[in-house]
């Protein structure tokens, strides 16, 4: 499902490169979009769910769909999608930079998110309670709403270029979400996906009922279930006798 999903990404954005279509202008409508890309409605929408978390489009119920920066920015990119995060500091250095970004912009989300941002956060819960429930060994999906939720809470901060920033690492915290999850269900550890299901809520929560302290406890305390769990305790005392 993902690599459909980012095909429909690349689909969209091409459409947008052909039409020549700027900031500001209007996309076409769902059901165009669906017939030139050949898939389903449901399928579009997450495809587009993935370019508005990622601030590229904005949707409205009644307002349609318009492009919220220029073709030229979407290859704002770091390009790391290749790097080989193990066994190198690779992993150290990313986690290092999703504390520096994710738990400030946790207590800013909390003070300054709008409705549409709890609807983004809500939707990827959701589809995160969904996989979950399903039992169903599907990683890839799981990282692909769980990397969407997170760069939707940093967009919640409303801080652009903190989001543009964090966009850049976006390939690189979805590979290794996804294969943190793979070992979940390669080493049979359910208790950990509930358990990061159970802080995205409550994250949600926090943010929603604008309680700043509350959203970075629990941003910090996600970040060291993850670290914990992915980074072996002679990489993290390597990397702290590096500093």
């Amino acid at each position: 499902m993902q690599n459909k999903r980012s095909q429909v990404v690349d689909s969209i954005i091409g459409e947008i490169r052909r039409r020549n279509l700027r900031k500001g202008d209007r996309l076409p409508s769902e059901r165009e979009l669906a017939s030139i890309t050949g898939v389903s409605r449901n399928l579009l929408r997450e495809a587009l769910a993935v370019l508005e978390t990622q601030n590229v489009l904005q949707t409205r119920e009644r307002g349609g769909i318009q492009l919220v920066r220029d073709p030229g920015m979407l290859d704002f990119s770091l390009n790391l999608q290749e790097m080989i995060l193990w066994p190198d500091q690779s992993l150290n250095q990313l986690m290092e930079i999703r504390r520096i970004a994710e738990i400030p912009a946790a207590r800013l989300a909390a003070k300054r998110r709008t409705d549409d941002d709890i609807a983004h956060l809500r939707r990827c819960v959701e589809e995160l309670r969904l996989i979950e429930k399903s039992g169903e060994n599907r990683p890839n999906d799981g990282a692909q709403w769980d990397a969407l939720y997170h760069s939707a809470m940093v967009k919640a901060a409303g801080n652009d270029i903190l989001t543009r920033i964090y966009e850049s690492i976006h390939a690189l915290l979805l590979k290794y979400i996804g294969s943190n999850r793979a070992r979940f269900y390669r080493e049979a550890r359910p208790d950990m996906s509930k358990r990061a299901l159970k802080e995205h809520i409550g994250l949600l929560n926090a943010i929603e009922n604008q309680e700043p302290d509350e959203a970075a406890r629990i941003m910090g305390e996600h970040l060291d279930l993850f670290e914990s769990w992915i980074i072996p305790t002679e990489h993290r005392e390597n990397a702290d006798t590096s500093s």
